[in-house]
């Protein structure tokens, strides 16, 4: 497996602010390319309609409005960029650019980058994207403008968008923890309480010290065995992870990140989660449909983009859908539905 960004040949650090991204496949990177060119194919050609020249024009004078307004235009696009972190083209696609080391939108380091990618095609007429598209590296698809910035392209439809930290992650400037504070479970001979010590008042006026008295005989106390569904049936763990009990009564300890899917794979940003398989005749769970990690006292729950969704269903009753891309904040005590199947998060 590969960890982000790939060891080798970019030579970057892996970044943990970038857990759960997915990169922005090759085909689509083109894609948004033949967007951005035919939307300023199309800009320029209104541009040149409407600056059509009249009879008391020159050359001079209308070359300089056209540079005019590709000038405009140029700043519109550098304005776009810089707050999205992409391109239109990118925008209609749902790709950032963020950065490989800190996992923020690049912002300015985007328009560096997309203004040498654009200067670099102006020049070349065009050719100079073919060496964008052979250099390109799997598995995060980034060529040599990409290491050279600095810079990743995410899709944020396939995966977390990192701008959108979940509410259960940590304040920026506190330690980020993985996992959840320690539980630690009562002496079973705690838990047995004895009956009060009964016997006369002392007497009044004499002798204040209590007569030797002796502790009451505890009755022994039926119970009536009682069936345990698959949901109620648990086994003693080691405290310190939560715990996923799925509808079938199976559970799975969350030591820091785990799969769900029918088939799962390992995904780039997941390479050290646990893979769960679940077996689901119906089908009504994708391959890799969701994952889940620990945070603070509950978890978060992630859509890796599966075909049937998930929802999270608090203690009150009030499901929410997870948006792909999205961390969703889950408590102990709190149901994850995912096609036709369910899952409790429990914590020891």
């Amino acid at each position: 497996m590969t960890t982000f960004p790939p060891a080798a040949p970019d030579h970057e650090p892996p970044s943990d602010a970038l857990d759960g991204c997915r990169p922005a496949r090759l085909p689509a990177r083109l894609a948004a390319w033949v967007v951005d060119l035919v939307l300023a194919s199309v800009l320029m050609v209104l541009a040149l309609s409407v600056l059509e020249p009249g009879a008391d024009d020159d050359v001079s004078a209308l070359l300089v409005r056209i540079g005019w307004w590709a000038g405009l235009l140029v700043v519109a696009g550098a304005g776009v960029v810089l707050v999205t972190s992409t391109t239109p083209g990118g925008l209609v696609l749902g790709h950032r650019s963020v950065e490989a080391a800190s996992g923020r939108l690049a912002g300015p380091r985007a328009v560096a980058k997309y203004a040498v990618e654009a200067l670099l095609g102006l020049l070349t007429a065009g050719l100079g994207a073919i060496t964008l598209v052979a250099t390109a590296q799997a598995p995060w698809n980034r060529h040599w403008v990409d290491r050279l910035t600095g810079l990743a392209v995410i899709d944020i439809r396939r995966g977390r968008h990192p701008a959108r930290e979940a509410a259960a992650s940590p304040p920026s400037g506190q330690e980020r923890r993985v996992g959840v504070q320690p539980v630690l479970l009562p002496d079973e001979q705690s838990l047995i309480v004895e009956g009060p010590n009964w016997g006369p008042p002392p007497p009044v006026g004499g002798d204040q010290r209590r007569p030797d008295t002796v502790p009451a005989p505890i009755r022994p106390h039926s119970r009536t065995p009682v069936a345990m569904t698959p949901w109620q049936h648990t086994t003693r763990r080691e405290p310190g992870h939560p715990i996923l009990l799925l509808d079938t009564g199976e559970e799975h300890e969350i030591p820091n990140v785990v799969v769900i899917g029918r088939n799962p794979a390992g995904l780039p940003g997941f390479e050290k989660a646990v893979l769960v398989r679940i077996e689901d005749p119906g089908r009504s769970i994708s391959k890799t449909h969701l994952a889940i990690g620990a945070a603070g006292h509950g978890v978060w729950v992630q859509d890796l983009g599966s075909t049937n969704g998930v929802h999270v269903i608090d203690l009150g009753g009030t499901s929410r859908r997870v948006v792909p891309g999205e961390r969703v904040p889950a408590a102990p005590g709190a149901l994850v539905r995912f096609g036709d199947r369910e899952l409790q998060i429990l914590r020891r």
